[in-house]
This record gives structure tokens, C-alpha cells and sequence, in this order.
């Protein structure tokens, strides 16, 4: 699965949440947060991530937990 969503451009939030494994609410607040660590695209009332900053940022917690 990660495989296919990185070779996208954006996600949304809904795949968002089912990365970080969140509820509805808590994915929306956490891209929505002004201290969101990736940049956040809104079209309309839909929000849209890069792909590729998202997943730059996740692979950092990743390396620094190790």
C-alpha cells in the first residue's frame, strides 16, 4: 500500500488518516493545526497533501526513533 500511495502527488486526508492510523477528527485537526509539520493544499473544503513531503516527513520520525 505505501508503495502505491508514495508514487502519488498528493493524499488526501482520508489516506492520511489511515497511515497514521487516526480517527476522522484527529487526522482533519492534526492537518488543519497551524504547527502541522508538512504543508497542507486546500481546494475547496477538500485538503490535499504532497505526497512526497509527507512521507520525507514520516520516514524522519521513523529514523529517529531507531
Amino acid at each position: 500500500m505505501n508503495d502505491e500511495l508514495r508514487a502519488k502527488a498528493v493524499l488526501t486526508a482520508e489516506e492520511v488518516q489511515k497511515i497514521l492510523r487516526l480517527g476522522r477528527n484527529k487526522s482533519y485537526e492534526f492537518l488543519n493545526d497551524k504547527a502541522c509539520p508538512v504543508p497542507t493544499i486546500r481546494v475547496g473544503h477538500q485538503i490535499r497533501v504532497p505526497s512526497k513531503q509527507f512521507f520525507e516527513w514520516l520516514d524522519g520520525l521513523n529514523a529517529s526513533a531507531v
